[in-house]
C-alpha cells in the first residue's frame, strides 16, 4: 500500500507543477517588452527568470502562497507598465508606494498568514516592477522596492479593528 501511495502522491504533485507551469509566460512576456527598449538585457533576463520561478514556485504551492501570488503580479504589472509609458525615477516611486499599499490593505483582509502573505505578494510585485523600472535605472528600481516596502509592511502589520 505505501507503494501504491507514493505513487499516488507523485502523480498529483506533478499535476499541481504541471498546473503552475504556464504562471512562468508572464514574466516572459513584460521581459520581451523590456529588453525590446533597454540596454541592460542581462539584468532583464535574471530578474524575469526569478519571477518565473517564484511564480511557478507559489503557484505549485498554492493555499496563501498562490493567492498572494496573484495579488502580486496583478500589482506588479501595473507597476511595470507605469515606468514603461513614463520613464521617470518619480513614477517608479510613485508605483512602488501605491502597489505597497494595495498590497497591505489586501493583507489586512486575510485573518491568518498576513505576514506571508505581504511578504509573497511584494516580492512578486518588486521583481515585476522592477522590470519595468530597470529602464529608468537600477536606483530606480532600488527606490521603487522601498516604496512598496514602506508601503506595504506598515498597513498590513497594523492590526485590523475589532468588531463588536
Amino acid at each position: 500500500m505505501s507503494e501504491e501511495l507514493s505513487r499516488v502522491r507523485s502523480a498529483y504533485e506533478r499535476g499541481r507543477l504541471r498546473a503552475a507551469a504556464p504562471w512562468a509566460l508572464p514574466p516572459a512576456a513584460l521581459a520581451y517588452v523590456s529588453c525590446s527598449s533597454c540596454m541592460r538585457r542581462d539584468v532583464v533576463m535574471a530578474i524575469s527568470l526569478a519571477l518565473s520561478a517564484m511564480l511557478v514556485f507559489c503557484m505549485w504551492r498554492g493555499g496563501v502562497f498562490g493567492a498572494a501570488a496573484k495579488a502580486g503580479l496583478a500589482g506588479g504589472v501595473l507597476a511595470w507598465l507605469v515606468p514603461v509609458a513614463c520613464p521617470l525615477p518619480a513614477a517608479c516611486v510613485a508605483v512602488g508606494l501605491a502597489t505597497g499599499l494595495a498590497i497591505g490593505a489586501l493583507a489586512r483582509t486575510r485573518a491568518s498568514r498576513r505576514l506571508e502573505f505581504v511578504l509573497v505578494a511584494s516580492c512578486v510585485a518588486g521583481l515585476a516592477g522592477a522590470l519595468g523600472c530597470v529602464l529608468v535605472g537600477l536606483g530606480s528600481v532600488a527606490a521603487m522596492g522601498a516604496a512598496l516596502a514602506l508601503g506595504a509592511v506598515p498597513v498590513a502589520l497594523v492590526p485590523a479593528a475589532r468588531r463588536a
